[in-house]
């Protein structure tokens, strides 16, 4: 089976060349787990996945033709505004 995996911001370090994404051959039933335990992922490197646009979670098992896409946490916020410009 082929899938395309998506690995966004600091997440593609873990995928040849470093690109965003791959089309990746794998067997029958593998999870999205085991497909980012293959590459590397850390578990604490990840916030979200999604399965052709719908959020899932890392036990799915993946699909021939899936899209795989994966987030890693996103940090930030409003800055904090000096009392002066009050």
């Amino acid at each position: 089976m082929q899938i395309t995996i998506k690995l966004y911001g600091n997440l593609k370090k873990h995928l040849p060349q470093k690109k965003q994404d791959a089309q990746v051959e794998i067997e029958s039933g593998t999870t999205i787990r085991e497909l980012l335990a293959r590459f590397g992922v850390p578990d604490s490197n990840v916030w979200m996945t999604a399965i052709n646009d719908q959020v899932v979670g890392d036990s799915t098992a993946l699909q021939d033709g899936d899209v795989l896409e994966v987030f890693e946490p996103v940090g930030g916020g409003a800055p904090t505004v000096p009392s002066a410009f009050f």
